[in-house]
């Protein structure tokens, strides 16, 4: 059974899950998607430092 929007006349995805496979799978996915947000906070935080290091070191070499 499919709702449907009362302005839209679009069918309403359903997200709820279904069975134990599905609930573990999004939980991991979920877990997965924190993992990439942690590699690319620490990778951005690397690339300022050395970005910041080479700016600092230009600038005592010029003055």
């Amino acid at each position: 059974m499919v709702a449907m929007a009362p302005d839209i006349h679009a069918p309403i995805v359903d997200l709820e899950p279904r069975s134990t496979y599905e609930v573990l799978t999004r939980e991991k996915v979920e877990h997965f998607a924190a993992d990439l947000d942690e590699i690319r906070h620490r990778t951005n935080t690397i690339f300022y430092l050395v970005i910041g290091s080479v700016l600092l070191d230009v600038l005592l070499r010029w003055a």
